[in-house]
């Protein structure tokens, strides 16, 4: 997954995983980022780049979070991301091969789920094709000079 931005505000990252900035509060404590009393980051966070501050209105500043160290330390701790990320905060993923399909996605050769499918048999037909697109070079020639297409449901 490509970040749009390299620090996100909770309300951001919580769009990732659907629930409030408040939640995210909540989970940044739980793995010790955030401090539950002060609510300000931890020496910790701090320490390992997963936060910085910025400005937020004439005289202020708030906390940004490094999407990357962030998202990975959350998804660790057991918190899903959404199915449909927002567009405004991740790139879609590419259409790279060679592609894997595991349940109802087509996984590229990023590791990225490219394509969300209806059921497992559409996932394995669109793996397929785009498998043999990919192995005659016919894909690299539609999708034109290193373009990527969006997320895609079959």
């Amino acid at each position: 997954m490509k970040f749009r931005y390299t620090f996100l505000t909770q309300r951001q990252i919580g769009q990732l995983f659907g629930v409030s900035s408040h939640v995210i509060g909540d989970w940044l404590a739980e793995t010790r980022l955030r401090n539950q009393k002060t609510k300000k980051p931890t020496l910790d966070a701090h320490r390992g780049g997963y936060c910085e501050t910025a400005p937020s209105g004439p005289s202020g500043y708030h906390w940004v979070w490094n999407a990357e160290k962030t998202v990975v330390r959350l998804t660790g701790a057991g918190h899903p991301l959404i199915d449909e990320l927002p567009d405004e905060l991740v790139h879609p993923p590419t259409l790279e091969g060679p592609f894997a399909v595991s349940n109802r996605r087509v996984v590229n050769a990023l590791g990225e789920v490219a394509i969300r499918a209806a059921t497992n048999k559409h996932a394995e037909v669109v793996g397929k094709l785009l498998n043999a697109a990919h192995c005659h070079g016919t894909l690299a020639k539609l999708l034109g000079n290193g373009e990527t297409t969006s997320q895609t449901s079959a």
